[in-house]
């Protein structure tokens, strides 16, 4: 790690939230279901939450391990990993899948003819799969190296039923922030067909709208990774439904800027770990890989509404049909789509400059 100079420039509450107004309060109950490694743009995103539970704005439950950027052990280590190294191991983490509900597909063949192959995620480890959390260590972690190995473990629950029973705990309190693929929480609708009613919403980092996607015009990777469960949470009947499609994470580049206004606010433990982690690119003049903060921006556009440019209630839908639109998400103006695709509320753009302000001056907050 590089050593950067930690300063002392926190933005004090009352200014943080007379700038920044966050809807969410002390009653606002959180379960975090994410694809998270080390530092990645989940990671980012919980370190909003820690900091958001940390200042009384609101209360996170747990953090579930799903499949999608990296399979459900070792995302679940990772997890484990950064709430010891920021002293929250009073938070639970708990194992989820990493198995589409339709079982994995055979990538190589699906997109055999295309020339720019979909992002592979947790494919990319299947030769060394496990779902044993004990055989992580070493072998599938990112945080070897990053964060001492974690004393604490995931609690002896599956992360669907952890979500019920938080949600039955807790009715009408439960926020569901679903960072990556969908299965956990599919498996709980599945399982309680009462449970998406009784939480009080789900919030999404998936599908891509109005801008193409890497591959395919309308392939984004969290609904693409198990559309058939993406399918089943959208039409759970849920009080709330909030989607960040790919279009909002385009609205806002990374850059040397953002570093710098890190820096500028570089006042905690988990400032001080983002600003170690960016110090290596950006003091040595490269560029930031990948340029796009989707679950980070996910959640802050939930936080702070003041954030969003341009938010439009659209009925929305994900192809579950094997072929090249396999896991494709659209989405229509309301009236216009297919009468079973129902409505959500959809963020398609975020101030820029506002959002990183708003990131780091939460992340510098004491």
């Amino acid at each position: 790690m590089s050593c950067v100079p930690k300063v002392e420039h926190s933005a004090s509450r009352s200014a943080f939230l007379e700038s920044f107004p966050i809807v969410t309060d002390s009653a606002t109950m959180v379960i975090v279901d994410a694809d998270l490694t080390y530092m990645n743009d989940d990671a980012y995103a919980l370190l909003e939450l820690l900091q958001a539970d940390k200042m009384g704005y609101l209360k996170l439950l747990g953090v579930c391990a799903a499949g999608g950027n990296a399979l459900a052990a070792p995302t679940a280590y990772d997890e484990c990993a950064m709430l010891q190294h920021f002293h929250r191991t009073d938070i639970p983490v708990v194992m989820g899948t990493d198995v589409p509900l339709g079982g994995f597909i055979n990538m190589d063949s699906l997109y055999s003819d295309l020339e720019t192959k979909p992002y592979r995620g947790a494919y990319a480890y299947l030769s060394d799969y496990t779902n044993d959390f004990d055989k992580v260590r070493g072998a599938l972690s990112t945080t070897e190296g990053f964060y001492e190995a974690p004393k604490n473990r995931p609690i002896e629950e599956s992360a669907w039923d952890f979500m019920i029973r938080q949600v039955k705990e807790h009715p009408g309190q439960v926020t569901i922030v679903a960072l990556g693929g969908t299965t956990n929480v599919a498996k709980a609708i599945l399982k309680d067909s009462t449970f998406a009613k009784k939480a009080a919403g789900i919030l999404y980092m998936g599908g891509t709208f109005d801008v193409p996607g890497r591959a395919l015009p309308h392939l984004e990777f969290n609904w693409w990774y198990d559309p058939f469960a993406t399918n089943i949470c959208l039409k759970a009947g849920w009080k709330r439904q909030l989607v960040v499609p790919r279009d909002a994470a385009m609205s806002c580049r990374k850059g040397r800027d953002v570093y710098e206004l890190y820096k500028q606010y570089d006042s905690t433990d988990i400032s001080h770990a983002i600003v170690e982690h960016l110090a290596p690119i950006y003091e040595n003049n490269m560029v930031e890989i990948p340029p796009f903060c989707w679950d980070q921006i996910t959640v802050a556009a939930w936080l702070c509404p003041d954030l969003v440019e341009r938010r439009e209630v659209r009925q929305v839908a994900v192809d579950t049909a094997m072929g090249l639109s396999y896991g494709c998400s659209y989405s229509w103006q309301l009236g216009e789509g297919p009468q079973d695709a129902p409505a959500a509320e959809v963020v398609l753009r975020v101030n820029r400059e506002r959002f990183y302000r708003f990131c780091a001056e939460l992340y510098g907050l004491k």
